[in-house]
């Protein structure tokens, strides 16, 4: 299992969903089934569906407010007749048997934590979020996170580096589309420099709609059009990779 560990811990998601997700995958969770082996409590059923003990496989998988999760996040999973009794499973299927990319798995665990964050919230008093309120802070954290710490690769600084200035009087804006598959979403980068190649303009941003490379791109120009045009440039010249 040591490379079901070592990607573990390479998912670029926070340290705390990590840590979180090492736990739930070791079943050390203070889930009320826990705390009923270890004579903390004597209930272990479940107060969100009320139907099972609340083990770490029923609060992620079993559990009709997880299977909500599953159908609200639009998550492909492969799960015809299959029962997964401990979280660790859920994650072995999706990185063994259904080979799903790390994107996906970042998301699930991300996704889980919220979950549990949200849960622990409720034994606190404090009132449940809806799945489609939870999902979305889960999205949201996710995508915070991994744009604060995206690192360009040697390629994008290299094309960077064979940049041409435009002529006076034009403005030259370069446009990126990036496609986060998990999330059904499109990452928008736009820059805008003047003959001199000083910075004019900047736009980072994310559309919510599931889109293919090509529609990407053409969905990313629109942007920078309108982006162009908000700012009030309107001798351009737009470049794309």
């Amino acid at each position: 299992r040591s490379g079901f560990w070592k990607n573990l811990w390479r998912l670029n998601v926070p340290n705390k969903v990590k840590s979180f997700a090492w736990r739930a995958s070791r079943n050390i969770l203070p889930t009320k089934d826990n705390l009923c082996h270890r004579k903390v409590l004597n209930d272990p059923i479940c107060e969100a569906c009320g139907l099972g003990a609340e083990s770490d496989g029923h609060l992620f998988w079993s559990c009709d407010r997880a299977q909500e999760f599953c159908k609200l996040s639009g998550i492909p999973f492969d799960n015809c007749g299959v029962h997964f009794r401990d979280f660790i499973d859920l994650l072995w299927h999706l990185q063994f048997s259904q080979r799903v990319g790390n994107e996906l798995l970042e998301l699930v665990i991300t996704v889980a934590w919220s979950m549990w964050f949200n849960r622990n919230a409720v034994q606190q008093g404090k009132a449940r979020q809806t799945a489609a309120t939870t999902l979305q802070k889960a999205r949201l954290l996710l995508e915070e996170f991994q744009l604060s710490n995206f690192q360009p690769s040697q390629t994008v600084m290299h094309d960077r580096e064979q940049w041409t200035n435009p002529s006076p009087p034009w403005y030259k804006v370069n446009v990126d589309g990036a496609i986060f598959e998990a999330q059904q979403a499109l990452g928008v980068g736009v820059i805008i420099r003047d003959h001199v190649g000083l910075v004019v303009a900047a736009l980072s941003k994310k559309v919510f709609c599931p889109l293919g490379p090509l529609e990407a791109e053409a969905k990313a120009l629109e942007e920078a059009m309108d982006f162009a045009w908000d700012v009030g440039i309107r001798d351009v010249h737009f470049e794309c990779d």
